[in-house]
């Protein structure tokens, strides 16, 4: 039995666009936060597959986001 992991997350690819750019204010990172919660989806995905993915594909996007907002705290602004 082979896992589509791509049908799940087509599903609920707005969605994760959506709560990213709201937690980045940024379309770009929130672009980048949807591929990286996608790849780990395709590397590691969720224990029971039998379940509903859009509690762990939401969980797995939020706390990309969180790191991607403490980074860029840590970050000084360069500027143009």
């Amino acid at each position: 039995m082979s896992l589509d992991v791509a049908a799940p997350f087509r599903e609920h690819e707005r969605l994760l666009r959506g709560l990213c750019y709201r937690l980045t204010g940024s379309a770009a990172d929130a672009e980048d936060l949807v591929q990286e919660t996608f790849l780990r989806a395709l590397e590691r995905p969720p224990a029971r597959t039998d379940e509903p993915w859009k509690p762990w594909l939401v969980r797995v996007a939020v706390n990309l986001g969180k790191d991607a907002l403490r980074r860029r705290r840590r970050l000084a602004y360069v500027g143009p």
